[in-house]
């Protein structure tokens, strides 16, 4: 659940956070630390078409700053291949991307396990949450 007030809609990455609920029961607010790493752009010229690849660093805790009685232990850390392709458009001397498609990135093979897990995740655990 976001805390803006806002709504938002279920997608599949939502329905995959289940093995965080299964986990700890619902309504257990996570923080989700999201950065990246070797990012590489490739511009196709013959296209507007960008396509954007990097290291997509994802670490899970419990939102202690909502709950102080969670415990603050990282949950999860992982550093997925990740890639990105939409076009591009210039409005004004602004660059605009619009996003046509993003994921994971299965080129050097799939994962088994996080980096780093302190949920006992099972092999299959961790495939589905990354599907």
């Amino acid at each position: 659940m976001m805390n803006d007030g806002k709504q938002h809609p279920v997608t599949s990455s939502t329905l995959a956070m289940t093995i965080f609920k299964d986990n700890f029961g619902e309504n257990k607010p996570l923080n989700l630390n999201l950065s990246y790493r070797d990012m590489k752009i490739d511009f196709i010229r013959d296209k507007s078409t960008i396509k954007i690849t990097m290291i997509l660093k994802l670490a899970v805790f419990h939102d202690f700053v909502l709950d102080p009685a969670l415990p603050k232990d990282e949950l999860l850390y992982d550093e997925i291949p990740f890639s990105l392709e939409g076009t591009a458009s210039i409005s004004s001397g602004k660059m605009y991307l619009k996003l046509i498609n993003w994921s994971l990135n299965h080129a050097h093979g799939s994962k088994h396990y996080p980096h780093r897990n302190s949920m006992n995740m099972s092999q299959n655990d961790y495939v589905h949450f990354l599907s």
